[in-house]
């Protein structure tokens, strides 16, 4: 499979998963480390007895069928034999903690020493509530947008930062449709901000101006930014930290930690992403 079309790397993720750039994970594959051999006898069935001791519905876990026991934890393996896709998982989870976003960690998950996807630690089971965002009552919708808007509301001051860095962290990374992979926790009546995942369409489009999420939604405007600027607290600091938010140093990060390596290609394509983003972000009144 030699197909190489003559389009950009995003175009080339989106529509032609068959092109080599994309498809032959041999090329970000170096000496890999923090990596896992995925092996089928490891596998975790579907039952409802696994289910509960993972802490997700039988339903959901027939639907998300990859969990597998790796040294004694349980684990969810994304096959994703898919370089960009993969690259941006492992970008997104360094610019998640440079900003203090809550955030999974993630191993190359390998197949007879070939790059397969990714493998993450199972987060579930926390001591408290875990919900999908799209069960949020409206009245912890209105809480969320006090937290971000108004500074007379009190609220922890840890989860305010995390609140106001994952919105930002969404607008960069162009982290748009984030419905079926937005969580929430309660734990004391108090909303808690849980290891966030999945970002294998992150860095895609600059121009993407917010996120839909049924919680953590927030669009970009020049009045929406300035609504911030002189309701919240740490979003200038935030702001401040994107902008300054080096691009290169992520990417050396993710190759010392992973042993994979960024093609010159993927290298422009990330470096202009972000010098674009960055622009884009002053028409909006950053």
């Amino acid at each position: 499979m030699e197909k190489l079309y003559d389009c950009s790397l995003a175009d080339a993720a989106i529509m032609h998963s068959d092109d080599s750039r994309i498809a032959d994970t041999s090329l970000i594959s170096k000496d890999l480390i923090n990596k896992v051999e995925i092996k089928d006898e490891d596998k975790i069935y579907a039952k409802d007895a696994s289910a509960n001791t993972i802490g997700i519905s039988l339903e959901d876990m027939k639907k998300h069928d990859s969990w597998y026991m790796v040294d004694g934890k349980q684990c969810y393996f994304k096959y994703k034999p898919n370089n960009m896709a993969i690259l941006n998982e492992l970008l997104c989870v360094e610019l998640s903690k440079y900003l203090g976003v809550p955030t999974i960690e993630y191993r190359i998950a390998t197949k007879q020493n070939k790059i397969v996807g990714l493998i993450s630690k199972n987060f579930l089971t926390h001591d408290y509530d875990y919900i999908k965002s799209v069960y949020a009552p409206r009245n912890l919708i209105r809480m969320v947008r006090k937290i971000l808007t108004d500074y007379k509301f009190e609220c922890n001051p840890i989860t305010r930062k995390q609140i106001t860095a994952l919105i930002l962290r969404n607008f960069y990374a162009s982290l748009f449709d984030r419905v079926e992979n937005s969580y929430y926790g309660i734990k004391d009546s108090r909303i808690i901000v849980p290891p966030t995942h999945d970002f294998e369409s992150a860095f895609l489009d600059f121009t993407i101006d917010g996120s839909v999420d049924p919680l953590f939604s927030y669009t970009f405007t020049p009045e929406s930014v300035k609504l911030l600027m002189d309701n919240n607290l740490y979003f200038a600091d935030y702001i401040k930290a994107l902008k300054e938010y080096n691009m290169l140093i992520a990417m050396a990060s993710v190759e010392d930690k992973y042993g994979v390596v960024f093609p010159n290609e993927f290298v422009e394509y990330y470096c202009n992403y972000d010098a674009n983003k960055k622009e884009f972000m002053k028409t909006l009144g950053f």
